[in-house]
């Protein structure tokens, strides 16, 4: 198990909420797994940083870590997770 770092730093969280995560975060890990099919339980604030954690298990291969970095670089080059929480907020 690693925590990794995350290139985002524009993410301003709203607090937590019941599950102890805030609401972007929520938002993030759901967006990784709809739009990449990628399955990140853990995403979190630590020191006014952006973490996740991941694991490494046997049926792992190095593709899912090389597809996480490619997902997480095309949020923030591309400013998926800016049109995400404009969404969102149309939403409520």
């Amino acid at each position: 198990m690693a925590c990794i770092r995350l290139p985002i730093t524009d993410l301003n969280c709203t607090g937590l909420n019941d599950d102890r995560n805030c609401k972007e975060c929520n938002m993030l890990r759901d967006l990784l797994l709809h739009r990449y099919n990628i399955e990140a339980s853990m995403i979190y604030h630590f020191v006014h940083k952006l973490w996740i954690r991941i694991s490494c298990h046997v049926y792992n291969e190095e593709e899912d870590y090389l597809k996480l970095g490619r997902a997480i670089l095309d949020i923030v080059k591309n400013g998926v997770l800016d049109i995400a929480k404009k969404n969102l907020n149309n939403d409520e």
